[in-house]
């Protein structure tokens, strides 16, 4: 994942050069999502979720769904007095419910 973001580092990331295979911010930070908490790896989460400040447009219903299980992950008992594991629950709640429902029509066709 570091030689990922270096070199994604000295690319431009414009959304306006975007195509399928491009890894903007956004991508790179679900794919560190889902390789921590598949992996088991809190840290990992957490650092990927400081990355994902997405606008509406780029909440997708996969987001959403490794977000909740990152959620579900931060209410491990050994994470409930962690008030960095409670703030990044709450920035979960707050993300999930604005995210846009539409997008599941568009991951399911």
């Amino acid at each position: 994942m570091a030689r990922a973001e270096q070199s994604a580092e000295t690319t431009r990331d414009s959304t306006s050069d975007l195509s399928v295979w491009s890894f903007p911010t956004e991508r790179r930070a679900l794919f560190a999502l889902s390789v921590a908490t598949r992996t088991g790896d809190p840290d990992g989460a957490l650092r990927a979720a400081k990355m994902l400040t997405l606008d509406p447009g780029m909440r997708l219903t996969t987001v959403t769904r490794y977000l909740v299980d990152l959620a579900r992950r931060l209410d491990h008992p050994g994470l409930k007095t962690n008030s960095l594991a409670a703030q990044f629950r709450q920035q979960i709640r707050d993300f999930n419910a604005t995210a846009l429902t539409d997008d599941a029509d568009l991951e399911s066709a």
